[in-house]
């Protein structure tokens, strides 16, 4: 894609467009590589982490949800020189711990690739940088049920850490896994099929997922 859109709603139904985020604001430049995103809220600011195609991963940051954000790095904050994998495709999750202790997990599983799986790592408490070495994600039973799987989401739910991929999911009680693969929640309806980027939210006392497919 040629740039990033912010969309706001009241009812999950009727959306309006509030913000094109434009690569050149970044260090990225004149790029049409404007691949899968994930946002947080922290220490007052908004954190906006993009993707940088299949190659690398960078983040700007805004004082409101729609921005105005800032490349406050300059640089990407997963180089693609960081791990064995692509460090691309990022998912941010802020735990419910005393100190909201920040999480990204990143990459692209592909069931017998030993070159695609997903890793993670805890934030600085400045949300831009890594507070540890990435770690490899593992994931305990059949494998194919994430195989061949997109972006992953993270999320937590009465306390069990969920890693999506597409409609698959894996559970875990520990963040860094290992994760148990538990099957397909979507089933390939509404939309949600293997290969979907999706997230799920809270919003008015309900949970709900936001899911988008590839035509």
């Amino acid at each position: 894609m040629p740039d990033w859109k912010i969309w706001s709603s009241d009812d999950l139904i009727h959306w309006n467009l509030e913000t094109t985020i434009n690569p050149t604001e970044t260090y990225m430049g004149a790029s049409k590589n404007c691949w899968a995103t994930d946002a947080a809220y922290k220490n007052g600011n908004y954190y906006f982490y993009f993707s940088n195609g299949n190659v690398n991963t960078g983040v700007m940051v805004g004082k409101t949800p729609t921005g105005p954000f800032k490349d406050v790095l300059g640089k990407p904050m997963l180089p693609e020189d960081l791990t064995p994998i692509k460090e691309y495709d990022p998912t941010v999750l802020i735990d419910d711990d005393a100190q909201k202790t920040a999480y990204i997990a990143f990459g692209h599983h592909r069931s017998g690739d030993p070159d695609f799986y997903y890793m993670i790592a805890k934030l600085n408490t400045d949300m831009v940088s890594l507070a540890e070495t990435p770690k490899e994600i593992k994931i305990i039973g059949d494998v194919n049920v994430l195989g061949g799987n997109d972006k992953p989401t993270l999320h937590k739910h009465n306390g069990l850490y969920y890693l999506s991929a597409g409609s698959h999911y894996a559970t875990s009680k520990n963040i860094y896994g290992p994760y148990t693969k538990r099957g397909n929640s979507g089933n390939n309806n509404y939309g949600l099929t293997s290969r979907a980027h999706g997230n799920y939210f809270n919003w008015n006392n309900q949970s709900f997922i936001l899911g988008v497919i590839f035509i």
